[in-house]
């Protein structure tokens, strides 16, 4: 089973696409990254980290750092809070997973990601996981490992896993249904995707395949820019929570 993310994506954008130049604060929606070379094809160490506030991100980054170990790398893995990024430099390949966030990055991953030091050619990888039906997941584990791509690492692979909302179905708007869709995730399956992904970043590092980050148009690129109504007061997606 090969993920899906780990593949070059060829993304037709088209006219919707263009729609998006005139919302600000959004900048294009396919980013090429330079082809340059890892800086080794045989990475003996490599580093998970992640930021998890229920527990399923980290679940997936325990699981890529097991199968990783199984590999044959020596393998550190944490939540992001309780790693110092001055230790960077000693790793071959670096994954980084976080949950979207109403559309987007949370922003104190983007902050502590635009924080690090230099990690010129360092393979790196990204994962998110989304509860429910998810909203622009795609674009946002984009966004992680451009974030990564810009301190100099290469881009070796992302993915996505859902899961069942954290959000109570109380708090749903009344959509306790929408919720409970998806109480069965994560599930055997999602876990068999997650060592997939693990096998297949290693392996894009093996054979000196770099990712190509595309994004894709989706409506939640566009939301997550305006204030949205609920009740009687606006809600700004972009407002630090």
């Amino acid at each position: 089973m090969q993920s899906t993310y780990t593949r070059r994506r060829i993304i037709t954008l088209g006219a919707a696409a263009g729609a998006t130049m005139f919302v600000p604060g959004i900048q294009g929606l396919a980013l090429r990254t330079e082809q340059k070379q890892y800086n080794t094809r045989t990475p003996r160490r490599a580093l998970v980290l992640w930021y998890s506030q229920t527990g399923h991100t980290g679940r997936i980054g325990s699981l890529i750092a097991a199968v990783w170990r199984q590999m044959g790398l020596a393998v550190d893995s944490s939540d992001y809070r309780n790693f110092d990024a001055a230790m960077l430099g000693q790793y071959d390949i670096i994954a980084m997973g976080t949950p979207v966030f109403y559309m987007d990055v949370p922003e104190n991953v983007r902050q502590y990601l635009e924080s690090w030091p230099a990690i010129d050619g360092t393979a790196v990888a990204s994962y998110t996981t989304f509860g429910g039906s998810g909203n622009n997941q795609h674009n946002t584990v984009c966004m992680v490992l451009e974030l990564l791509a810009e301190k100099g690492g290469i881009p070796a692979g992302m993915d996505v896993f859902g899961n069942m909302s954290t959000y109570a179905p109380t708090w749903s708007l009344g959509n306790a249904e929408r919720t409970l869709r998806y109480r069965h995730l994560p599930g055997e399956e999602t876990y068999n995707h997650a060592r997939a992904y693990a096998r297949d970043v290693l392996g894009n590092v093996q054979n000196g395949r770099v990712l190509e980050i595309q994004r894709e148009f989706d409506s939640g690129s566009i939301l997550r820019h305006m204030p949205q109504v609920w009740g009687d007061e606006a809600y700004d997606f972009n407002a630090q929570v």
